[in-house]
């Protein structure tokens, strides 16, 4: 495989987008990156403004779902990664996610590491939880994940589907006979808020699956034990990443 093109969302992702880029240049065969940014209004774009190999697509009151949709329509590679502002790409990433290609692979994503997560038993759990929901709702192939464009060919994601796109993506890949691996050879870090991992969080997010018919009980399990286990590697701490 040869150059790939990388997709990112963006909202005011400032505090986390510079370390993002530079992993992505640094750990990804780039071919274009292309940011989709949602209307952010805390530096995000003056950031931007300072990197002149990115393709810069404004989506000004947007959802995640038209943002994906026109991060696609811009692909040019016949491979592409969805990498989110608030993730990081380790140096083995593409080595490893390479690696899973077949001629029947649609898309391929790992797991997520979350850096102050340090207990190796909490890690762990944190990790098999990501895993499983991950097959229901396609968390990773949008965070991190390498997709063959052709697998998402003709896709219209509904774009009212700003909390479920990942799952559309990923439902749609295996709707045109491809597979989707997920495997915990593949990491990438989350640098996401340690506050999103609140119990309040949780069941707003929950309650919004029930709203719209789509709650499952297996994965709000897994969600509880993922969300569980980064709140206990917080209590009393002030959670941070190297680069912060």
């Amino acid at each position: 495989m040869h150059e790939v093109d990388v997709v990112v969302l963006t909202l005011n992702g400032q505090r986390t987008l510079r370390l993002c880029l530079s992993s992505i240049r640094n750990n990804i065969p780039v071919k274009n990156i292309i940011i989709v940014d949602g209307g952010s209004t805390d530096g995000t774009l003056d950031e931007l403004s300072k990197a002149k190999d990115v393709i810069l697509i404004s989506d000004k009151n947007g959802t995640r779902a038209t943002s994906r949709q026109l991060g696609i329509e811009n692909v040019t590679t016949k491979w592409f990664a969805f990498v989110d502002s608030d993730a990081i790409i380790p140096k083995d990433w593409f080595t490893q996610i390479k690696s899973f290609i077949e001629p029947n692979v649609g898309g391929i994503c790992g797991v997520e590491e979350i850096p102050y997560v340090k207990n190796v038993y909490l890690k762990k759990l944190q990790q098999i939880c990501n895993m499983k929901y991950t097959f229901h709702k396609g968390s990773n192939i949008t965070m991190a994940g390498l997709i063959r464009t052709e697998a998402v060919s003709g896709i219209r994601i509904p774009s009212q589907l700003h909390v479920f796109e990942d799952e559309y993506i990923q439902d749609y890949i295996r709707s045109r006979g491809y597979t989707v691996v997920i495997t915990p050879r593949v990491k990438c870090y989350h640098l996401k808020s340690a506050m999103d991992w609140s119990l309040n969080n949780i069941i707003e997010n929950k309650a919004m699956e029930w709203k719209l018919m789509k709650f499952r009980p297996e994965t709000a399990i897994y969600e509880l034990l993922h969300g569980f286990s980064v709140k206990l590697s917080t209590l009393g701490k002030r959670p941070s990443f190297e680069g912060e």
